[in-house]
């Protein structure tokens, strides 16, 4: 599978029947180019991940641990559900599946202060490791643990959002 590397704004797309965009869209002056540059080479599907930010769960944990601990000097672009769905749209794409990750938020609305404590940090991602796996292994198994990340997209909830989109 190719793989680009370096500045993305200046990368040449292979044609490519899926294309697959990690943490990247908040990286990047022109969300937009890029993605325009992604449909015009995409034959299928695009598998999309952003991190989910300034949403109801990170707003209200916000108040409790008085930090905005989510804003990186890295990220140029912050998105949420709304504005990367208003932002495929704009650009041809259609989300067809959506997923989110964990909401780690729900450790600090705890009392768990895993930003200032890296050792606690690995602490909550362990268990948040095993909870997941729990729902895996049970009885609904991958379609459990799935329902349950498309559930928390739709709440406006998780650390990420995935999405499948595809174009209009």
């Amino acid at each position: 599978i190719p793989h680009t590397q370096g500045f993305v704004e200046t990368a040449a797309f292979a044609e490519a029947d899926v294309i697959r965009a990690a943490w990247v869209l908040e990286h990047v002056l022109e969300p937009g180019a890029i993605l325009d540059k992604i449909r015009k080479a995409l034959k299928s599907k695009l598998l999309l991940t952003v991190p989910n930010d300034f949403t109801n769960i990170q707003l209200l944990a916000k108040r409790v641990k008085q930090d905005s601990w989510w804003i990186h000097r890295s990220h140029v672009n912050y998105f949420n559900l709304q504005s990367l769905t208003d932002l495929l749209r704009k650009h041809g794409l259609v989300v067809a599946q959506l997923y989110a990750t964990y909401p780690m938020e729900m450790f600090l609305l705890q009392g768990e202060d895993y930003i200032n404590n890296k050792a606690l940090g690995r602490k909550v991602h362990e268990r948040r490791k095993w909870f997941e796996m729990a729902m895996y292994r049970s009885e609904q198994g991958a379609a459990g643990l799935a329902s349950l990340q498309r559930h928390w997209a739709k709440c406006g909830m998780g650390r990420d959002l995935v999405i499948l989109a595809v174009k209009v």
